[in-house]
């Protein structure tokens, strides 16, 4: 006997008691909503009362009734799709059951025949799908092809979440992927999730693909994932779920033009802040020149470990001569050496090479007064840090390289 949580789902199937509700997709870049995701809810008999999304999923699946909600629902989301007003300038977002792709014997080809008979063109359909959910890459590939084929665009939806694969963007191609919102949640203030969103924007930019930030919920994650290369944006900050489309593009327009005056303000202080660092990194780096030049090669260890002393912000000092190779000790301070680092992290010695490092090779091959490396980990000390190098002349008129190493400071707060 089917209990009767189960068979107000299975009315609702019979009955096609489906609504859908519209969330914005936003390009703040260009300041406008580029689309509209389509969301369903079940609505109980009876009641009318809203029925949650993962109530209503969970029990079709195990009724056996996935395929038949699926296709209710984006046939329920082009219907609602066709009755908005300036349709022609907005995506509709369609999501679509991934694990479906695993039965044998589905028939392709409906959401191109729904599309066709509502007059919609394919090209303004973007596909949803959880790639974690199908079990066959073979059948998940197929499908995403003649998707493709068709015009239609793809979307992979949650990546970041559960077990997501990167090597699945590499062989899906989407045209569009979304980063989950456990990933986007507290972004300005998490350095970890930061570097992993760095990692899937660097991907998609290799293969084409926008990233889309969902889940938004404050000004400051918009501006985090903004800074980070990522343009379009959806969650609740901008908008929620809702059937009122023709009424909430005003809301989005104002909301998106105060986010764009926060992000010119942020970007205009951290440049403002980053030259001012720049400004005080390099009168640091004048005032250790100073006294190295007046030093002698055999003294030049005493002399950086003096100046390691008194300096804040500085993990490792140490020189190269103009072959790469290092003539000085690595001066550091033991504090940025945590006790629980491997022995692998190690302050280089007299006679490392550095002659491959970015600091070494890019300041000698272009002959740059002086070099400010990207962020890397450090072999001294397992920080995160970026490495200042500069080429000087001592006392006796020979040329040596001087490297400043400086801790990353948004990856030492993370770190404790």
């Amino acid at each position: 006997m089917i209990n009767s949580s189960y068979s107000e789902v299975i009315e609702v199937i019979e009955q096609e008691n489906i609504i859908t509700v519209f969330q914005p997709i936003i390009n703040i870049k260009e300041k406008k909503i580029v689309g509209v995701e389509a969301l369903s809810r079940g609505i109980e008999p009876g009641t009318g009362k809203i029925i949650s999304p993962m109530k209503l999923f969970n029990e079709a699946k195990v009724l056996g009734k996935s395929l038949e909600i699926d296709r209710i629902c984006r046939k329920k989301a082009i219907e609602s799709f066709i009755r908005l007003q300036h349709i022609s300038n907005y995506i509709l977002f369609m999501n679509i059951d991934s694990s479906i792709l695993d039965r044998p014997n589905i028939i392709p080809g409906w959401t191109k025949r729904l599309a066709e008979s509502a007059g919609i063109a394919f090209n303004s359909i973007a596909i949803e799908i959880v790639e974690t959910r199908i079990r066959s890459i073979e059948k998940l590939i197929k499908f995403v092809e003649d998707c493709k084929n068709n015009g239609f665009l793809i979307v992979l939806d949650d990546f970041g979440a559960n077990h997501s694969n990167l090597d699945r963007i590499v062989q899906v191609k989407p045209d569009i992927i979304k980063i989950d919102k456990e990933l986007v949640k507290r972004v300005d203030k998490d350095y970890f999730k930061q570097s992993i969103i760095n990692s899937i924007i660097h991907l998609s930019n290799k293969i084409g693909a926008i990233t889309l930030a969902e889940g938004i919920e404050t000004e400051e994650e918009v501006i985090k994932c903004y800074e980070m290369g990522i343009s379009h944006f959806q969650g609740y900050y901008f908008s929620e779920p809702t059937n009122d489309v023709n009424n909430f593009e005003e809301h989005c327009l104002k909301k998106i033009e105060k986010t764009v005056n926060s992000i010119n303000l942020y970007l205009q202080e951290k440049l403002f802040k980053n030259q001012q660092n720049k400004q005080k990194y390099l009168a640091m780096l004048e005032k250790i020149l100073l006294k190295l030049k007046k030093a002698k090669p055999e003294n030049f260890n005493q002399e950086i470990a003096n100046i390691q002393k008194g300096l804040e912000d500085v993990e490792c000092i140490y020189i190269l001569n103009m072959d790469g190779i290092q003539i000085s000790i690595t001066t550091y301070d033991s504090n940025e050496i945590p006790q629980r680092k491997h022995k692998i992290f190690q302050p280089a010695k007299i006679g490392t090479d550095h002659s491959l490092k970015e600091y070494y090779y890019y300041l000698k091959k272009l002959g740059l007064p002086f070099y400010f490396s990207d962020e890397y980990i450090s072999h001294a000390t397992g920080n995160l840090c970026r490495t200042l190098s500069v080429v000087f002349k001592n006392k006796n008129s020979k040329h040596y390289i001087l490297c400043v190493d400086f801790i990353v400071q948004e990856f030492k707060k993370a770190s404790t």
